[in-house]
């Protein structure tokens, strides 16, 4: 049992039957090519996860099980809070929590604009999208989440902009 623990793929007793040994040869150079495939697959994950710009969280019926870091940094939450049941009431105010439950029964799927709720309390604008998927072999729901303050900040001195320009050019004219 100790050495099965430690690595062992297979007892072999003696006298050391040589179809045996190679057969078990081969099973731990599958093995170990196996679990370097995974440990590749697992850090592409975490790079591709990492490396997005929104906020990326995994749940099952508004509970959470996955995020991202961009996820805790926007929410202002951290990765043990998810850990001990973090849940989609954390971040949604009530008119957008409704939203959202509604398109979880009804299993609607897609990009909407709502708002969000830090763990500070304030709100703020955000556009979430979402689509279904399997994790750990049961359904879940994948969804995107982008903070919009800077682009609706943007917008509004965009448009500010434009209107003194319009009002300096009736000035002119």
């Amino acid at each position: 049992v100790k050495a099965m623990k430690q690595g062992a793929y297979d007892l072999l007793s003696k006298p050391i039957n040589h179809e045996t040994l190679l057969k078990t040869i081969d099973k731990g150079l599958q093995h170990n090519k196996l679990v370097r495939e995974l440990r590749g697959s697992e850090i592409r994950f975490q790079t591709l996860s990492e490396a997005a710009w929104e906020g990326i969280v995994i749940h099952e019926k508004g509970r959470f099980i996955e995020a991202n870091h961009q996820f805790f940094r926007m929410f202002g939450y951290t990765k043990e809070e998810l850990q001990y049941g973090l849940f989609i009431e954390s971040i949604l105010p009530t008119a957008s929590l409704q939203v959202i439950k509604q398109n979880i029964d009804n299993d609607i799927f897609g990009s909407y604009q709502i708002t969000g709720v830090r763990k500070d309390g304030t709100e703020f604008p955000i556009e979430t999208n979402s689509r279904a998927l399997q994790y750990m072999g049961r359904p879940a729901r994948v969804c995107a989440i982008r903070d919009l303050s800077e682009r609706i900040r943007a917008e509004e001195e965009k448009l500010a902009l434009q209107k003194k320009l319009a009002k300096a050019n009736k000035l002119k004219a």
